[in-house]
């Protein structure tokens, strides 16, 4: 789990579900992620990996509800959304625990296939059952203005990228995206902040939240609900 926070206040605003690897039969190495998805990409098992942290994930608040009061992410692989009919399982797996559905919010990448009829209506359907969807990585890839613009994501990750060697062009570039996305209605979410001096530049660019080692690095369950749960 690693933890979102509003940039003013350092409060947490809600966390990311994040995978590691601790079973040795994916390498050597307990925590070998890339052996992990090697193998999970091989056999194809992405939905079965999504579905299996939402399940984690709507267990930990359940068992945790008296605790836990900020939603969480659960990221989706590219391929899952690209499902047909995945919305509504996914929405099954969450119905089966005493949560409300307004605790669990999407992550969908940016480098999903945003032509694919199927990926789109899951989407839509997603969004009408009151799930927030994020935008992964924007500004990754070539297709962020085209999804903002036509699909209802409330809330958009900057990619990291835009904190490699911050110059001048470079910090009027990431004021202007904050500023537009803020005029759409748009959160944002700024990632990868590992250095005092970004954050210091951030808070003086505008409104939006940040996820980096610098505030809040992946911790496991227990470890998340000690540190950031009353």
């Amino acid at each position: 789990m690693q933890p979102v926070f509003d940039i003013d206040k350092f409060s947490i605003v809600k966390a990311e579900a994040l995978v590691r690897s601790r079973n040795t039969i994916f390498g050597k190495r307990p925590n070998d992620a890339t052996r992990a998805f090697e193998l999970i990409r091989k056999n194809g098992w992405y939905y079965e990996l999504d579905n299996y942290v939402l399940k984690t994930v709507c267990e930990f608040i359940e068992t945790n509800k008296q605790r836990i009061k900020k939603k969480i992410s659960v990221n989706l692989c590219k391929e899952t959304i690209e499902i047909d009919g995945v919305a509504e399982n996914l929405a099954r797996t969450i119905s089966k625990y005493d949560i409300d559905k307004s605790m669990i919010a999407f992550e969908i990448n940016e480098k999903t296939n945003f032509d694919s009829e199927i990926a789109i209506e899951n989407m839509k359907k997603l969004d009408k059952l009151g799930i927030e969807l994020i935008l992964d990585d924007f500004g990754f890839g070539d297709t962020s203005l085209i999804i903002i613009g036509s699909y209802n994501i409330s809330t958009v990750k900057l990619d990291k990228i835009f904190l490699k060697d911050l110059n001048d062009r470079r910090i009027k570039v990431v004021k202007e995206m904050l500023n537009f996305l803020e005029n759409l209605g748009i959160k944002i979410i700024i990632e990868g902040v590992e250095k005092k001096e970004q954050l210091d530049i951030i808070r003086k660019l505008g409104k939006c939240n940040v996820q980096g080692y610098l505030l809040g690095k992946p911790v496991d369950m227990e470890t998340y609900l000690k540190m950031y749960t009353n």
